[in-house]
């Protein structure tokens, strides 16, 4: 821990001592905004095909795979949003992901 570091801890924890509900809503709503945004991105690249995480980072025009990962193919996963076309091997080299469509009328 640096020196700047030590200094600026006890301003934070000050900050958030006499704002505790701003900073809540700050931490629940910044991140999710932004992955929001970030899934909505990978859906409309998606569209109806079904495409590689690779393919997908193409599109996207993205290049580092474990921030992709992270901001992207991982939430769209966890929200059920997508789908691997090979569920019971994730890490397949085959492995590609597909839109979930939508039951309700």
């Amino acid at each position: 821990m640096s020196h700047r570091d030590t200094v600026s801890q006890p301003r934070a924890s000050l900050w958030a001592h006499h704002h505790p509900a701003l900073l809540a809503a700050l931490r629940e709503t910044q991140p999710t905004d932004q992955v929001t945004d970030q899934v909505k991105t990978l859906l409309d690249c998606l569209g109806n095909a079904t495409l590689s995480a690779t393919e997908i980072m193409q599109r996207l025009g993205l290049s580092h795979r474990p921030t992709f990962r992270r901001n992207y193919l991982d939430p769209a996963l966890a929200a059920n949003l997508i789908a691997r076309t090979r569920p019971d091997n994730p890490n397949s080299r085959l492995q590609k992901y597909h839109r979930i469509t939508s039951t309700h009328p």
